[in-house]
């Protein structure tokens, strides 16, 4: 939750200044968006190569729970529980930079009545219904527009889903240039160059018995050839973490939208895919078949796979 985020945060920036630094962006309902950087010195003035991870939906809080566990290991050397890391993290540090936004909107995930989404409390309809929140006006689930305001919509039931981006204007954090999200990794962007862009999302997986799978860009088929193979070559990889840690990936696959969707997602985000590696993870969420702790691992093993992969071969 974002307390615990901030907390951990500010603790870890004033007790280890030599390799952490943080950047803040203020939401309009007053909660501050962090995003940590977390690297060594540079060996002969180098440039090293920089992972971008992100957690752009408030209602999805196991990539959160990953970000912290990633940040403490790469920070402390261990784990949020204590334990070492079994990771090389100071190599990890001296090779590459790694900046992490754990929560792209807190004012959302502090709308939340759960820490996480176990499959017990909620079913599927109420979950959504948290998530988007309700129509006050048909009393349904609220709709899905990337951008509205109180006046056009009502909502009885605001879904954790939006950040409000000013009094009366609501947006969904990475279908909007407003956002947080947009806002924070443009000014970051300008800072440094990043050669991967990971981005940390879950769904239901409704109907089917997988329970993650990596998304590749809407124009994945468009893409330059060597950012289009590192794509493929990158979520093969993340599925084979998954795979040994026993979970049900479905194959790697470009996002499926279509039709005005896709026009917007193009829109907003197509030259980054032309000029960048990127792809999403999407991991079960609310399915007591992936619990919190499981949703957990999978989204820190896939921080790990980027990290390390960056690490061997950086671009």
């Amino acid at each position: 939750m974002p307390a615990q985020v901030e907390t951990c945060v500010l603790g870890w920036a004033h007790e280890y200044p030599a390799h952490v630094s943080v950047t803040t962006l203020s939401q309009f309902d007053g909660h501050t968006v962090y995003a940590v950087t977390v690297t060594g010195p540079s060996a002969g003035g180098s440039v090293k190569p920089g992972l971008l991870c992100a957690v752009p939906h408030a209602h999805e809080p196991a990539g959160t729970a990953a970000c912290m566990s990633v940040l403490c290991q790469l920070i402390t050397g261990q784990t949020l529980e204590g334990e070492p890391s079994k990771h090389d993290v100071v190599a990890i540090r001296n090779g590459v930079v790694v900046t992490i936004i754990p929560d792209a909107n807190p004012g959302g995930r502090a709308r939340a009545p759960v820490d996480a989404w176990d499959g017990m409390q909620y079913t599927n309809e109420e979950f959504l219904a948290c998530a988007f929140g309700v129509d006050a006006r048909s009393g349904q689930r609220f709709p899905r527009p990337n951008r509205w305001r109180v006046g056009e919509l009502e909502a009885s039931r605001l879904g954790i889903v939006w950040e409000q981006v000013g009094a009366d204007t609501y947006v969904e954090p990475n279908r909007d240039p407003g956002s947080s999200l947009f806002r924070l990794t443009r000014q970051l962007s300008a800072e440094r160059t990043y050669n991967r862009w990971l981005d940390l999302y879950q769904t239901e997986f409704e109907g089917t018995d997988r329970n993650c799978q990596v998304l590749l860009p809407v124009t994945q088929d468009e893409l330059p050839p060597p950012i289009r193979d590192e794509n493929q070559t990158w979520g093969h990889e993340i599925t084979q973490a998954w795979e040994a840690l026993g979970a049900r990936p479905a194959p790697p696959q470009a996002l499926g939208y279509t039709g005005s969707q896709r026009d917007y997602f193009v829109t907003l985000w197509g030259e980054h895919y032309r000029r960048t590696p990127e792809v999403s993870t999407e991991v079960q969420n609310n399915r007591a078949s992936t619990p919190p702790q499981t949703q957990r691992d999978l989204q820190e093993a896939a921080i790990w796979v980027s990290i390390e992969g960056l690490l061997r071969n950086p671009r």
